[in-house]
């Protein structure tokens, strides 16, 4: 499935997109959901529950002849084209009902090769 492709039906099936906040806004938006206080220097402060940091054993990518040759399967989890578009509309269908933080940025400094990236959240602080 193109990117592009991808891009377009994640920003259809969001019920309410919030485009690219910055982060005084999204400071904000986090006090006004009440997802964390501020501290008295004020950063804002959030309480993450019992899951915190990352899950390494939680990336997964589609191993197919495009990316079976450039991914390190060492410490990435391979998975099939069925199960990502299985795993994709039940992710379309929970956007349909929610609204959505998205955030564009790019990896990278020099402009010729930076990589630009699309963050969808719930939660306004994350």
């Amino acid at each position: 499935m193109a990117l592009t492709k991808l891009r377009k039906e994640i920003d259809e099936a969001v019920k309410t997109p919030i485009f690219n906040m910055s982060s005084e806004e999204l400071v904000k938006e986090a006090l006004k959901n009440e997802e964390g206080i501020l501290s008295n220097t004020g950063a804002l402060c959030v309480f993450t529950g019992k899951h915190t940091g990352r899950s390494p054993n939680d990336k997964f990518f589609v191993d197919d002849e495009v990316t079976h040759d450039e991914i390190c399967w060492a410490n990435n989890n391979a998975c099939t084209y069925e199960t990502f578009e299985k795993l994709y509309k039940k992710m379309l269908a929970y956007a349909r009902e929610h609204k959505m933080y998205v955030t564009d940025v790019y990896a990278g400094a020099d402009k010729e090769y930076r990589i630009p990236l699309r963050f969808i959240n719930e939660l306004a602080w994350q």
